[in-house]
């Protein structure tokens, strides 16, 4: 389908035509992963974010809706699997991670804020973007993370989207984790031999 097309007399971008057909969500769901791979995480606990990773990406593949994904990566440096936000099948399959040392939470989330404030960074539904933010960590931040913690709580669509964190390690600093998700019984304790339960979880936030 061309960008442009006319349509008695008047010039119609794609996004309007897809709208009178009903092609066009209410709201696009953002869904971003944020993955610490500091020192901390290494061993089996970053072996089962990928596993986890994996499963849900598949599950996804499977699942209908007007998704965009988008998956940072933060060590001692932030790097971004895709700056843009992606459908499931543009996004492809996961690239497995690995632990390093230092833990740049908050630049992660500094990174993260500057992106949300673009609003031409995610594609929109007819009202706009629902936000789905899962963060993989211990919370054992080496850096200042406050500040960027605060510039991502004064984004609307992170303030008003669904969050969740997971933590899979014995030791972990709780309330950076629930800083992060806003309650308490948003972040997700669990033994790396029970990973299927985080699938479920992220899944459930991510499709309902």
């Amino acid at each position: 389908m061309t960008d442009v097309m006319k349509l008695d007399g008047e010039d119609w971008d794609e996004s309007m035509f897809e709208d009178v057909f009903g092609d066009t969500a209410e709201y696009v769901k953002l869904v971003v992963f944020l993955v610490d791979s500091s020192g901390s995480m290494e061993g089996t606990i970053i072996g089962s974010v990928n596993s986890i990773m994996e499963e849900v990406l598949s599950e996804l593949e499977r699942d209908k809706g007007h998704k965009r994904l988008v998956v940072i990566e933060f060590g001692e440096e932030v790097t971004w699997m895709n700056s843009d936000p992606k459908t499931v099948e543009e996004f492809g399959s996961w690239k497995r991670i690995h632990g390093g040392t230092l833990s740049n939470m908050g630049e992660a989330l500094k990174q993260l804020s500057e992106k949300l404030k673009d609003p031409n960074w995610c594609p929109k539904g007819r009202k706009g973007v629902s936000g789905r933010f899962i963060l993989f960590s211990d919370g054992l931040a080496t850096d200042r993370y406050e500040e960027g913690m605060e510039l991502l709580k004064s984004q609307e669509v992170f303030q008003k989207g669904e969050r969740l964190a997971v933590n899979l390690s014995d030791k972990m600093d709780k309330s950076v984790l629930e800083d992060f998700t806003g309650k308490t019984e948003n972040v997700l304790c669990i033994k790396s031999s029970e990973i299927g339960k985080a699938e479920k979880k992220i899944l459930s936030v991510i499709t309902n």
